[in-house]
This record gives C-alpha cells, sequence and structure tokens, in this order.
C-alpha cells in the first residue's frame, strides 16, 4: 500500500520527520529554503498534506493549482496565511498550533 505523500515545507527535529515517514513519503525542507509561491505549488504536487508555518501561502491560488490536497497543518500558532473559505470550498482541512 502507497502511503500519502506530505510536503514539511520548513526545517524540522528530525524526531519530528522520522515519526512522520512511518506514516506518510515525506518530502522535507531540512534546507530551510524560503520558497517563492510557484516552487510552494510545484512542491505541493501530488502531495495529499502540507505541515507549514505562516510564511507559505495557502490562498486560493496555490489551493486551486493543488487539487490533490486534503490537509493544512500549521506549526505556528496563526493561520493568516490561510485562506479559509477557499480551503473550505475545495476541502481542505486546516489545523494550527492554538
Amino acid at each position: 500500500m502507497n502511503k500519502p505523500k506530505i510536503l514539511i515545507a520548513r526545517a524540522n527535529f528530525p524526531e519530528i520527520v522520522d515519526k512522520l515517514a512511518q506514516h506518510f513519503d515525506v518530502e522535507s525542507n531540512q534546507a530551510d529554503l524560503l520558497w517563492s509561491k510557484a516552487e510552494l505549488i510545484n512542491k505541493l504536487q501530488g502531495k495529499a498534506g502540507l505541515f507549514c508555518t505562516s510564511g507559505e501561502p495557502m490562498d486560493a491560488e496555490v489551493i486551486a493549482a493543488c487539487p490533490q490536497l486534503k490537509v493544512c497543518a500549521s506549526m505556528a500558532v496563526g493561520y493568516n496565511n490561510f485562506d479559509v473559505p477557499a480551503m473550505t470550498r475545495a476541502g481542505v482541512l486546516a489545523t494550527n498550533a492554538p
């Protein structure tokens, strides 16, 4: 059985990446590069999930370009980067770290 593919948008503790890799096919940005919106869209192709910070714009353009996306989990407290109405219309679950 194939694991769902996810993207970790920013560097994270190796233990977190390893734990996620037990359940998902993980692509991780351990170099902690800041991607442009176009690069983020490209990286999200084929991904069911995104683990991000407040620096990744999850707006209507990104959501529309990534129809396979099912969940965006922010490791940040806020969700100012999430276009919640666009995510709701697309059926993409949004979470954050309150």
